[in-house]
């Protein structure tokens, strides 16, 4: 357990890290198609497919952070009121569902990215620095995601066994942020 929490600390953080990197390249992408469209009156061809592309990758590589400090949207009312060893129980179903579907999408992104390199990315070059840019390349992130997607949620479903086994101050799961506390 101690070994796959470090693994997830050290690849969440990279993944967030190279997210905050592809948000200001995507930020300065944005920022260029913005000059040359309303200040030269000359928009390039590229731009707007490469900050969506740049913003899946984003996406995949924050997705598993948030699922691990639970910051994704859920209403939650109900479950707050319910005993401990019942909320860790649905906690712990909850996980074991996600992980199901997480394994099915990762497949199925295996798929969609394989599909990719058959394809030429739609919007941009045809070839960086000589080399042919494909759709895979931006469906990449994808598998990416979802492994440490499961990751996570093999993560969570042990911490749930361990709460339910153990007493009810056992360790909570990466400690959030301030910046994305609502209480």
């Amino acid at each position: 357990m101690r070994a796959l929490v470090r693994f997830n600390d050290v690849s969440l953080q990279i993944g967030r890290t190279l997210a905050w990197i592809l948000l200001a390249l995507m930020t300065f992408i944005v920022l260029y198609q913005v000059f040359f469209r309303y200040v030269l009156n000359d928009a390039p061809s590229w731009s707007e497919a490469a900050s969506r592309a740049l913003m899946v990758w984003m996406t995949f590589l924050v997705a598993p952070t948030a699922y691990r400090w639970g910051a994704y949207v859920s209403i939650d009312m109900a479950v707050h009121s319910l005993p401990f060893r019942t909320r860790t129980l649905l906690a712990l179903f909850i996980n074991i569902v996600a992980l199901f579907l997480i394994v099915i999408l990762f497949w199925l992104s295996l798929d969609f990215v394989d599909r990719g390199f058959t394809r030429r990315a739609a919007g941009l070059p045809a070839t960086f620095l000589g080399l042919p840019i494909k759709a895979a390349w931006t469906r990449v992130p994808m598998p990416i995601g979802f492994v440490m997607m499961a990751l996570v949620s093999i993560e969570l479903i042990l911490r749930d066994v361990f709460r339910i086994r153990g007493p009810e101050e056992t360790e909570e799961t990466a400690p959030m942020p301030d910046f994305m506390r609502m209480d």
